[in-house]
């Protein structure tokens, strides 16, 4: 990394200027274009991508620049990684002590200061309770590390296959986040019976951020499918589903079909939260249980869907699947307001974390 500035907090001052050599390898989503489907992109992104997915490393080498009596935000750190919606991964990064550098001169951006940050900040510009930002220090980095990812989500769009292959059974996988981290996958057949369980303790990669839902919780799944087909549990027409959204994503290519493409295995997404789009008018499709469209300009992005008075969750196709062939599959699987497989997967996940951490006698 070269730095070509000290970066200032005043009027006119300049940004920080990187260039992150080190930080991810170039033209990724070239490389990533050029993979076929399977195989060699699940190779691509374990050996290549994951490995670099560091971004403690990233916002320690943006702020180490950072001067005496200048202050950053959150919100500026985020812009300079490449997408403004990163701000709060990056105060729960400095928050967790795993960032080096001053991360003392890292504020809000309304000048509220941490209060951590008091008593350091207040030895370098006097008092630090509410400071008068004309300017914080910005960043301009030549890659920015949240673009190269979402140019591979473009790349991966692009060339999506829109074909979908028959499928025999229906997998829910769903992490959950801790001291320990535990990746769980439920088994269903086509008429909603449970079949099996599976967990296993992962490692994610990025913290959380809107829209890069697969670099957080990709590497986890792939691993925990691996194992999965290793042992027999799911083959090439086992449908994954997953707590996120597949089509229903600003790239088209949220962490379900970008998980499918990778593992070359049918996906689609079931959220509880709407992500974007708008929710058109619902109808009783199927006894019970209402349907809307949602759409994205003119095109349909997912489906909206509510049991009886319950809360609506959101269907979206992932990879080889497409909405009408996703909607009476999942319909006939709701437990209470979620589908079964994914709200197994949750439950079992959570619950695995919280007793492996009273008896870690390791996980099965």
């Amino acid at each position: 990394m070269t730095t070509d500035g000290a970066g200032a907090s005043g009027p006119g001052g300049d940004p920080i200027h990187i260039d992150p050599d080190n930080w991810l390898p170039r033209d990724l989503a070239g490389r990533c274009a050029r993979c076929g489907t399977g195989p060699e992109l699940e190779g691509f992104f374990r050996s290549v991508v994951f490995p670099e997915l560091d971004m403690g490393y990233w916002i320690s080498e943006m702020i180490r620049g950072i001067g005496p009596g200048e202050v950053t935000t959150f919100g500026a750190i985020a812009r300079g990684l490449g997408d403004p919606a990163a701000a709060r991964a990056v105060g729960a990064l400095i928050s967790e002590g795993v960032i080096e550098g001053p991360v003392h001169r890292v504020i809000f951006s309304d000048g509220r200061v941490p209060r951590g940050s008091m008593d350091p900040l207040s030895s370098e510009i006097g008092d630090p309770v509410l400071i008068k930002l004309e300017r914080p220090v910005e960043f301009e980095l030549s890659r920015p590390p949240l673009i190269v990812l979402s140019d591979i989500q473009k790349a991966l769009a692009i060339r999506a296959e829109r074909g979908t292959r028959n499928v025999n059974s229906v997998c829910g996988l769903d992490v959950s986040y801790g001291s320990i981290n535990v990746c769980a996958l439920s088994k269903f057949t086509l008429s909603g019976k449970h079949e099996g369980d599976m967990t296993t303790e992962v490692e994610p990669g990025l913290p959380y951020i809107p829209g890069y839902l697969f670099y957080r919780e990709g590497p986890c799944m792939i691993e925990a499918v691996s194992k999965a087909r290793e042992e027999g549990m799911i083959d090439g027409e086992t449908l994954l589903m997953i707590d996120g959204n597949g089509m229903l994503h600003p790239r088209r290519m949220g962490i379900a079909r970008q998980l499918g493409m990778v593992l070359d295995l049918p996906t689609c997404g079931a959220s509880k939260r709407l992500m974007m789009g708008r929710v058109g008018e619902y109808r009783n499709a199927i006894k019970g249980i209402s349907i809307a469209k949602v759409t994205d300009d003119e095109e349909v992005i997912g489906a909206s869907i509510k049991a009886g008075e319950k809360k609506a969750f959101y269907l979206s196709a992932g990879h080889l699947t497409d909405l009408r062939t996703c909607i009476p599959l999942v319909s006939r699987m709701l437990s209470g307001r979620h589908p079964a497989p994914v709200k197994r997967a949750h439950d079992l996940a959570n619950e695995t974390r919280k007793r492996s951490l009273k008896n870690p006698i390791g996980l099965s």
